[in-house]
């Protein structure tokens, strides 16, 4: 009996050392199968990551069948954020060309106003409403440019904007009105 259990504890151990050396080698094949069966998926990722924010340009990679759909789908979400995108930017030029008539016609109107005999009060209201309408000219002006901009590009100069100068017109714009209203607009 002793024998054998000798005989039984000494295969137990040398299939015991056989497996603990074997399965750092194991871990090893696993380790590089998973790797390499997943390098179309990190050649995909890089390929998502190198991506400039504006492109929109089809993903072509070669990847697993398991994974085509999913460049499937990306490809199309891309053409779809572009026609999105395009419709925006007509929606954006139509918009700013439609609104500079208007904005046209009331200068016009204001400038004719500020002409006739009108007491301090309404010819300081006149200048506020012309103010108002540079602003708006301003903008819609803007509005254009930007739409003629190519997608997500630096614009063509850059300026600093003085924060302090842009409210204390804005309290200016609205301190008329508060005035008349008995309230006090402070800085």
């Amino acid at each position: 009996m002793h024998e054998r259990l000798q005989t039984v504890l000494r295969a137990v151990w040398s299939q015991l050392a056989v497996s603990i050396l074997a399965l750092p080698l194991l871990l090893w094949l696993i380790a590089w199968g998973v790797r390499r069966g997943t390098k179309p998926l990190q050649t995909l990722t890089q390929t998502l990551y190198q991506r400039e924010p504006h492109s929109v340009s089809p993903i072509s990679c070669v990847v697993p069948t398991e994974i085509q759909p999913i460049i499937t789908a990306l490809n199309d979400l891309f053409q779809r954020i572009e026609q999105t995108r395009a419709r925006e930017l007509r929606f954006t030029a139509d918009a700013a060309h439609e609104l500079r008539s208007p904005l046209a016609a009331l200068k016009v109107q204001t400038e004719v106003l500020a002409l006739t005999n009108l007491d301090d009060t309404q010819q300081q209201r006149v200048r506020n409403i012309e103010h108002n309408i540079n602003r708006t000219t301003h903008l819609v002006d803007q509005l254009l440019t930007l739409s003629r901009l190519a997608p997500l590009t630096a614009p063509p100069y850059t300026a600093a904007v003085n924060w302090t100068d842009i409210t204390s017109e804005a309290i200016e714009s609205v301190n008329l009105y508060a005035r008349e209203r008995y309230c006090r607009v402070q800085r």
